[in-house]
């Protein structure tokens, strides 16, 4: 899997980024044992804590993979959309699936909506030369109307809106 972008940054910054960063990270690690301490901790702050002191090398990287990936799936819906918007190519219906390291996209366009159906490979394309050096990528299906085909149960459907107009898009089943 590669890591370009990854395996390029090696140097350290100067001695006074170092010491801001363990400053501000001692200053996060002290407020958050507070909130342990005191019982104030939200539920996912104390699942992650108990993971790390429970010093399970494969609850640790579990728990590390699946917030990697939520970030990189959750940009590469965003990428993926805003080209579309950006093309103004808004397909009838927008779904989307996800596994490990993939997103799943499914689209049902027009009978023979040919740029539509253009710009959904090419937002593809786009949003996996972006994102593919991170180990995830997207796969898209297309359907026409006339294909009558139901969007499967495991993908959640986007509202898109009739205007391409920036808003906010909801993920629902």
């Amino acid at each position: 899997m590669p890591h370009t972008e990854l395996r390029k940054f090696h140097a350290l910054p100067d001695a006074d980024e170092i010491n801001t960063f363990f400053n501000e990270m001692y200053s996060h690690l002290f407020a958050d044992k507070f909130m342990l301490d005191m019982d104030i901790a939200t539920p996912e702050k104390k699942q992650a804590y108990g993971i790390l002191m429970s010093k399970n090398p494969n609850l640790i990287q579990g728990m590390t993979r699946m917030a990697a990936t939520t970030h990189f799936l959750n940009a590469m819906i965003n990428d993926f959309v805003k080209e579309l918007n950006a093309k103004k190519s808004i397909p009838k219906k927008l779904a989307f699936s996800i596994s490990d390291s993939k997103l799943f996209a499914w689209a049902e366009i027009s009978n023979d909506d040919e740029k539509t159906e253009n710009d959904l490979f090419l937002a593809e394309a786009l949003v996996n030369g972006k994102y593919y050096q991170y180990g995830v990528s997207v796969s898209t299906t297309v359907v026409e109307e006339t294909d009558k085909i139901e969007i499967p149960n495991q993908y959640f459907i986007l509202s898109m809106p009739t205007n391409p107009a920036p808003s906010k898009n909801i993920l629902r089943r």
